[in-house]
């Protein structure tokens, strides 16, 4: 396993796993694939260059992702949303997404943050269960916060503390 931030070069990689979450998990992420598929090459390159975009890559594949933005303007910059996490069925279980998460709070950490905050599908249990176990707590849920193919998903909206 290698855990790294993605780079312009890894774009067409991150276009087809993010396709895929959003494919087979259209509950658990508040893109829809179409819009991001939609998206031009060099809009996913900018956001490689500009972003927070970590990866895990497995046999030379990438098999998982997560992404970070710190909060903008001084009374925000502490805090950090993470996003976009995602590790490939064939490769769970095998720590790639707390691998993920901590790269997370390493690189977010490294520019001041000491609050994260998420949101998961409320039925995503093992996903709940992980964040948990890294200090995460549940402070609200967003009801009907996705809405598609005739269905309403609520997210729990959880924050770790830094020393958590």
């Amino acid at each position: 396993m290698n855990i790294r931030p993605l780079t312009e070069d890894d774009a067409a990689d991150w276009r087809e796993v993010r396709a895929r979450m959003l494919r087979e998990h259209p509950e658990a992420f508040g893109e829809d694939e179409s819009d991001f598929l939609a998206r031009d090459e060099a809009e996913l390159r900018d956001r490689m260059r500009t972003g927070n975009v970590i990866g895990a890559w497995v046999e030379g594949k990438l098999a998982g992702t997560v992404g970070w933005v710190a909060g903008r303007g001084r009374k925000r910059k502490h805090v950090a949303e993470i996003w976009g996490m995602y590790v490939v069925a064939e490769t769970r279980r095998a720590g790639l997404a707390r691998a993920l998460l901590r790269a997370a709070f390493d690189a977010s950490r490294a520019v001041g943050v000491s609050v994260w905050e998420l949101g998961v599908e409320e039925n995503n249990l093992s996903a709940r269960r992980l964040y948990e176990s890294e200090g995460f707590s549940v402070w609200g849920t967003e009801h009907d916060a996705y809405r598609f193919d005739g269905r309403s998903v609520n997210v729990c909206h959880m924050s770790r503390f830094a020393g958590a």
